[in-house]
This record gives C-alpha cells, sequence and structure tokens, in this order.
C-alpha cells in the first residue's frame, strides 16, 4: 500500500491567507486542503508499480458509489485509461461492477480513436518538416504514448509538442503553413528576446494543435538548459511509421521534471506522475544517474528534480536510485515543501469551480506568487510590471484572448482592455465568492501554498 505520508500528518497553517482577504471570507472557518481522501488511497494504490493483495480486497468490498467517484477521481487526474488497463490485466483478478467498467472501457477507446488520428496528423507533420532536413524531436506526450506506454490509448494528450534547433525555426514555421497552420499571433524567431519556450500554437481547426519549441525550459526562469547539448543529444526513433527523434533518457526524465516544477505540481495531478514513473520503468536498465545528478545541477533544477522524483517514488513506487535521491536532496531541506507538492498534486483530483471561476482564479494565483515573500519594494516592482507588462507580452495577450493585432490604436489601449478583463475576472470570483465561501477560502490556501513553493524553486541556493 502506497502511504500518503505528509499530507496525512502535517497540519496546514491556519493562518488567514493574504490572498483574497475580504469581508465576506474573514468569518470563514479554516478547512484542511481536501486531498488526503480515502478515494485518492485507492486509486494511488491501483496505479501503483508494486501491485498490493490487499487493494484487491478492499476494491472487492468497495460500495458502487464509492465505485462511481473512482472512476470520476481517476478522469479528474487524467488516469481513467489507466486505471482500466490495471483492473483488465490481472493486476486485481476482481468482478468490476458492469457499469463502472463500461465507463472506463469508453475512455479508453475514446482515448485510444483520438491518439490515432493525433499520430496520423503529428506523421504528416514529421515527413514535412523531415523532408527539408530538420532535426525534429517528438516531445512530453506523443513520445510517451508511443514509446513508454505499452498502448497508445493509455496516455491521453491534446497537442502535438516538437522541438526544432533554433537555427530551423524560420524554417519549420514556413513548412506549417504550407499544409495549413496559422498562428494567432506573427512569431519572433529571436529566441533572445522571446517569451516562453516555444513560438505561439500553430492551429488547423479540428486537428490537434502544433507547438514548436526551442528549448524545453522557459528561459526567463531559473533554469539553465542547453538546447544545443540537448540536440546533440537526440535518439532516432520511429514514431506513426516516421523516422524521427526523441530525448535522450536522462534528459526526457529531467524534462518531465521541470515540467511539473513550471505547472506547480498541479497540472493534470496524477497523470505526470505515472508519466515519470512509466518513463523510469521502460529506461530502468539504461538510465544513466551520475548523468542525471550532474545535469540536474547544471540546468540549475536540483530542488524540482528531487521532489518529482521523490513524488514518483512514495506515490508510485518508480523505480529512484536511493543514493541518486540522497545526492539531489537540497541541502537544508524542509519537509513543508514535499508536502505542498505532494498536496498541488492530489488536489486535482478535487471537484474545480466553473471554468469562469477559475479562469478568474488564475490573475490571483499570479498575484500571489509576485507578492509572497518578498520585500515592500519587490511587491510595488512585481504590481507595476503586472500594470505595464513589455509589448511583446501584450502581442501575445491581445491574440490569444482576443484574437486581434497590436496595431494602430490597440497599442495605447491595449491595457485598458487588458485592466477590463481582469475587473471582469474579479467581479465573477466576488460573486463565485460570496455565495461559496468556504470553497473560495480553500483554493486561496492551495494559492497562497502554490506561490509559497515556487518562490522556493526558484530562490536562491541552487543546489
Amino acid at each position: 500500500m502506497v502511504n500518503l505520508g505528509p499530507v496525512n500528518r502535517s497540519p496546514l497553517s491556519r493562518r488567514r491567507p493574504r490572498l483574497l482577504r475580504l469581508p465576506w471570507l474573514a468569518t470563514a472557518p479554516p478547512s484542511p486542503l481536501p486531498t488526503a481522501s480515502p478515494i485518492h488511497q485507492l486509486l494511488l494504490d491501483c496505479l501503483s508499480r508494486v501491485t498490493d493483495p490487499a487493494t484487491g480486497a478492499r476494491l472487492a468490498q468497495l460500495p458502487a458509489t464509492d465505485w462511481r467517484e473512482l472512476v470520476q477521481v481517476s478522469a479528474r487526474h487524467g488516469v481513467g485509461p489507466l486505471l482500466y488497463d490495471r483492473l483488465t490485466t490481472g493486476a486485481f483478478p476482481l468482478p468490476v461492477p458492469v457499469g463502472v467498467m463500461q465507463t472506463l472501457r469508453e475512455a479508453f477507446l475514446m482515448n485510444a480513436l483520438r491518439n490515432t488520428l493525433l499520430y496520423q496528423d503529428l506523421a504528416q507533420v514529421l515527413t514535412a518538416l523531415q523532408q527539408t532536413g530538420i532535426r525534429v524531436a517528438v516531445l512530453k506526450g506523443a513520445h510517451l504514448a508511443a514509446l513508454i506506454y505499452p498502448h497508445i490509448g493509455l496516455r491521453p494528450m491534446a497537442d502535438m509538442d516538437l522541438l526544432v534547433p533554433e537555427a530551423d525555426l524560420p524554417k519549420a514555421d514556413t513548412l506549417l503553413r504550407k499544409i495549413g497552420y496559422n498562428t494567432k499571433s506573427e512569431p519572433s524567431f529571436d529566441v533572445r528576446s522571446q517569451v516562453g519556450k516555444h513560438l505561439p500554437e500553430y492551429l488547423k481547426p479540428p486537428h490537434p494543435r502544433v507547438e514548436i519549441h526551442w528549448t524545453i525550459a522557459p528561459p526567463e526562469l531559473f533554469y539553465k538548459v542547453n538546447p544545443v547539448r540537448l540536440i546533440e543529444r537526440l535518439r532516432p526513433v520511429t514514431i506513426a511509421g516516421v523516422e524521427t527523434h526523441v530525448l535522450s533518457p536522462e534528459d526526457f526524465v529531467l524534462h518531465q521534471c521541470i515540467h511539473l516544477a513550471v505547472h506547480r505540481f498541479c497540472l493534470h495531478g496524477l497523470r505526470p506522475i505515472c508519466d515519470l514513473a512509466a518513463t523510469l520503468h521502460h529506461h530502468r536498465e539504461e538510465l544513466d544517474w551520475l548523468q542525471i545528478q550532474s545535469r540536474a545541477a547544471e540546468w540549475r533544477a536540483g530542488k524540482c528534480v528531487y521532489v518529482a522524483l521523490r513524488l514518483a517514488s512514495e506515490l508510485m513506487s518508480a523505480e529512484v536510485s536511493p543514493a541518486a535521491l540522497a545526492t539531489l536532496r537540497p541541502e537544508s531541506f524542509a519537509e513543508r515543501w514535499y508536502t505542498i507538492a505532494h498536496e498541488q498534486v492530489l488536489l486535482a483530483g478535487v471537484e474545480s469551480p466553473p471554468d469562469d471561476v477559475e479562469l478568474a482564479l488564475s490573475p490571483a494565483g499570479a498575484l500571489a506568487e509576485g507578492v509572497t515573500g518578498t520585500r515592500l519594494v519587490g511587491k510595488v516592482r512585481f504590481i507595476l510590471r503586472i500594470a505595464f507588462p513589455p509589448r511583446d507580452h501584450m502581442v501575445a495577450y491581445m491574440a490569444q484572448f482576443h484574437s486581434l493585432p497590436l496595431t494602430g490604436h490597440r497599442q495605447y489601449t491595449c491595457y485598458l482592455t487588458r485592466a477590463c478583463d481582469w475587473g471582469g475576472h474579479g467581479f465573477r470570483l466576488l460573486c463565485y465568492g460570496a455565495t461559496h465561501r468556504q470553497e473560495t477560502a480553500v483554493r486561496a490556501r492551495q494559492l497562497q501554498r502554490q506561490a509559497q513553493l515556487w518562490r522556493w524553486l526558484t530562490g536562491p541556493n541552487f543546489p
């Protein structure tokens, strides 16, 4: 059985969150972040790479209502197909309620069909890029579903992420436009002035979008990944019937750890942890742990690598080298950081607010990260930067949220447009909070703890 560990034992702070400290929250009773439920524990035990016979016994005694909740939680975490696989491959030989098995089977088959269609599009894109001599690598989901998991239907994905050398970005842009893809804003091929790690999304409705990366970590953050060395270490493979490349096993493990940290360990919940555990199992005979340690230090990613690998080890029984994990552990490491990351992973399985409220909470989360743990001068600078971001940011903002170019009078009115957008978000958040005080208070505490974790991850004293 996988132990939920510090989430069960560590009390949460009783201080009222700095974020959303509003009158209607002032009297809201403190409630724990709802992560350590028995259903979460059971889902972890089902997905763990080490099968515990006691899990089968617990499943056999599970009432129908708990079966339905187990399916719902697995869907929120994006691991429904994996749960279906575990329940049908003999890991737990027991009868599953017909309705539950039908729901899981339909989710698996639908995901397999979507991925089959996605790989058809991927083959077209890869062929176009390869024919012009671009050395392209397949990243993330398309790599995992095709090469790491035993069936393409086990890993949900929504887009195609590709890594292209910086010098080939203009050529890749031209080729994608030739086969019908377009972007909402004009891409900039000067990566030194670019915000983010990829060009604007390439869209061709109703086909999946394409993201052309030139590196695997946002350069404006604290990571120091050398894209040239990444390209040099690529491995040749065949995906969707086309010869292409993927990251080396060590780089792929590190990429997943960084991706978890960039998304505060909360995006898609358990799915990235399952991805990491599956990758470690697939490459268990060839992983060079000394290279992982040295590259984590070189990339200034030691903190996130330690936390991510420990999560995979403790939640999924992943095959992590104990010696490597001990070496990666940061000096003066406080268990509270692991506790918060653990909470963020499991919170994805909790029913979230409506989409418009969740969208309204995004600016609140950004504000929390900017003002948490900084001095007054830093807070003022951050707020000014938020109120008046640089032009490159506003170009992307207007294209993404309003599908408008930043030309003419919009160069000056775009800040007013953005302020009105944020005002609308704030109004929706106030309306929701007035009727859902408890849920809003819990979400506010979650955002505050995310901000604290992010400050530690991006703070000084990198390992």
